[in-house]
């Protein structure tokens, strides 16, 4: 059985991390969802992130393929760190999927959210969900609601 990752955080480790983001990024990946799951943000910037994470046995649902939910959560929590990235926090209200193809165990899938649309009250993101080959896994739009600005 495969066990949860629950590695360390450490800021140091997103290379790829702009400074001025590091610590969120190390914040995001301190969640106890992103820990349980092995997700780790490896890019962020305002208003952009990217978060990747390996598909274990232990996703597999009942049909014996990834279950949705992961996909899903995978989806979400780049949602969630690209629109969070900015000086305004916000919640999610909506979250829609759209499944295209079944990775498999032990593929990276690497989830890219890009904000479209980050207001005073709303803002909206557009996911895509792939495979470390580059194959479309699932595509999502976010919808958020400003809750007042980001906490230290």
């Amino acid at each position: 059985m495969d066990e949860p990752v629950n590695e360390p955080v450490n800021e140091d480790a997103h290379e790829d991390v702009n400074d001025e983001y590091r610590a969120r990024a190390a914040q995001f990946d301190a969640s106890p969802l992103a820990q349980l799951l092995g997700m780790r943000v490896v890019e962020l910037s305002d208003g952009f992130a990217v978060v990747e994470m390996e598909l274990r046995s232990t996703f597999l649902n009942w049909g014996n393929i990834i279950h949705g939910g992961v996909i899903m959560a995978l989806a979400d929590h780049a949602f969630g760190c690209s629109l969070n990235a900015g000086r305004q926090a916000y919640v999610a209200v909506q979250f829609s999927t759209n499944f295209v193809a079944a990775p498999a165990v032990g593929e990276r899938l690497r989830a890219e959210a890009k904000v479209l649309h980050a207001g005073r009250r709303v803002g909206l993101t557009e996911i895509r969900v792939t495979s470390s080959s580059g194959r479309l896994i699932a595509t999502a739009t976010g919808t958020g609601v400003a809750v007042g600005p980001q906490r230290a």
